[in-house]
C-alpha cells in the first residue's frame, strides 16, 4: 500500500475521467461506478483550507468502510471496495495517489436533501434554538445550552447546496422536495443510523453528538446510503467523560479547527487563513485516533500532545465607540488639573487575567469569547478582545 501519510491536496490523473471535485473528494467516473478519492483537503464553514491534513483522506475512507459494513443491517450502501486490486485497471498508473484513500462505489441519483441527526444541541442548531426555541421547526424545551442533550434525537435536514451554505429545512419542506413517503423513510433511516452509531460508540467512551447522511436512488428505485458514513468530517465525536453542557470537551473531529478559525476573526469567506502547524497536527491526530478506536474496538493511549494545556489569557473590555465614557471623561479632566495637558483622549476599561485549561488555544479562545460576551461585558455598549498565551 502507498504511503497515505504523505498529504495529497488534489489528485492529478489525466488518464481517468474526472467527474468533479468536491470540498474534500475528487470523483472519477467509470460508467455505472464512481471512484471517490478522499484527499487531505479540509473545509470549514464551507470554505476549503489552504493546507492539507496528513492522513485525513485515509481516515475518511476507512471510517466510512467501517460504518457502511456495520450499518448494512439497517440500509444498504453504495460501497463496493476500497481495495486497490478491485479498482479498474486504468487506475494502476496512479496507484501512489489513489491507494489507501479511495473507494469504488455504485453510481446513484443523489437526493437533494442532507439528512442530519442530532442527539445534542450543538453547531448551527444553537443559534436557531436561541432565536426561536426550535430547530428545523421542532419545538425544544426551554433552558438548553450548547451541548445539552436533547429529550430524544431529532431529524434536522438541510438543503444540499452545490456551492455556499446549506440551509435548514423543516420536515414539511422535505416532503415538498421528495414526497411524503420518501420524507418519512429518510427521517426513519437517519434516526435509526444515528442511534446505532451512538450506541456503538458508548463502550469506547465516545459520544456521537450529531452526524449527517446522504442517500441516493438506484436505477431499480432502491434507496441506499451514499457519500460517507459517520466520519469526523460529517459528525461530531466527543469524549463522554468530559462532555458537559457549555464546556468545550475533548473531541475527535474538526471542531478544534472551527474553534481556531473563530478565534482569528476571519470573516468565513475565501480565502481561508493558513492553519498553523499545531492545529494541523492536532486535527490529524484526532482523526487518526478515531479510526484506531473503530478498528481496534478499544481506546488507544492518548498521546502526550493530546493532553489539555493551561493557557493564560487577557480579556480587555472597553466601551464601544460613540458611547459616552463617564469614567474616562472624569479621569481626563483630572489629568488636566494635574497639568497633563498633552493628553488628548482617554477611554476607561476593564482588564481580566484568566488561566484556562483547554485542549487547544482555539478552544480556549472560543470559550473565553463566550464568557466575555455572556458575563464579562455588556454587549450592548461594550466590546471585548481576548488575547491568549501559553
Amino acid at each position: 500500500m502507498s504511503d497515505s501519510s504523505l498529504p495529497l491536496y488534489e489528485t492529478n490523473c489525466p488518464g481517468l475521467n474526472l467527474l468533479g471535485r468536491g470540498k474534500v473528494r475528487d470523483i472519477y467516473d467509470f460508467g455505472d461506478r464512481l471512484l471517490l478519492v478522499a484527499t487531505d483537503r479540509l473545509s470549514a464553514f464551507d470554505v476549503i483550507m489552504p493546507n492539507p491534513i496528513p492522513n485525513k483522506g485515509h481516515v475518511l475512507t476507512y471510517v466510512s468502510r467501517h460504518w457502511f459494513s456495520r450499518t448494512r443491517v439497517i440500509v444498504d450502501s453504495h460501497f463496493i471496495s476500497c481495495d486497490f486490486n478491485d479498482f479498474p485497471k486504468e487506475c494502476e498508473p496512479y496507484r501512489d495517489q489513489l491507494e489507501g484513500r479511495s473507494m469504488l462505489v455504485r453510481k446513484t441519483r443523489p437526493l437533494t436533501v442532507e439528512c442530519v441527526a442530532r442527539g445534542y444541541l450543538h453547531g448551527s442548531a444553537v443559534k436557531e434554538y436561541k432565536a426561536t426555541g426550535k430547530v428545523c421547526g421542532i419545538e425544544l424545551p426551554p433552558g438548553l445550552e450548547m451541548q445539552s442533550p436533547l429529550p430524544e434525537p431529532i431529524f434536522t435536514p438541510t438543503t444540499k447546496a452545490a456551492s455556499g451554505h446549506d440551509e435548514s429545512m423543516t420536515f414539511d419542506q422535505v416532503v415538498a422536495a421528495v414526497g411524503e413517503e420518501m420524507a418519512h423513510r429518510l427521517r426513519d433511516l437517519t434516526l435509526r443510523l444515528y442511534r446505532f452509531g451512538h450506541e456503538a460508540m458508548q463502550p469506547l467512551g465516545i459520544t456521537l453528538v450529531d452526524t449527517k447522511f446522504e442517500f441516493g436512488q438506484t436505477d431499480e428505485g432502491g434507496l441506499i446510503l451514499i457519500d460517507e458514513c459517520m466520519t469526523p468530517d460529517s459528525s461530531r465525536y466527543y469524549e463522554t467523560a468530559t462532555y458537559k453542557p457549555g464546556v468545550h470537551s475533548e473531541c475527535y473531529d474538526k471542531q478544534p479547527v472551527r474553534d481556531y478559525l473563530e478565534s482569528t476573526g476571519w470573516n468565513k469567506q475565501p480565502p481561508a487563513p493558513t492553519l498553523p502547524p499545531e492545529i494541523v497536527e492536532s486535527a490529524s491526530r484526532r482523526y487518526t485516533a478515531l479510526l484506531d478506536m473503530l478498528e481496534s474496538g478499544s481506546r488507544p493511549a492518548v498521546a502526550a500532545s493530546a493532553a489539555p494545556r493551561v493557557f493564560t489569557a487577557v480579556v480587555s473590555v472597553m466601551l464601544k465607540s460613540g458611547v459616552f465614557d463617564v469614567q474616562g471623561q472624569t479621569i481626563l479632566q483630572a489629568l488636566g488639573h494635574m497639568q497633563h495637558n498633552n493628553i488628548r483622549g482617554l477611554r476607561a476599561g476593564k482588564r481580566f487575567e484568566v488561566q484556562i485549561e483547554a485542549a487547544s488555544a482555539g478552544a480556549a479562545q472560543a470559550q473565553l469569547e463566550k464568557i466575555s460576551h455572556d458575563l464579562l461585558s455588556n454587549p450592548v455598549i461594550e466590546e471585548f478582545e481576548v488575547s491568549i498565551s501559553q
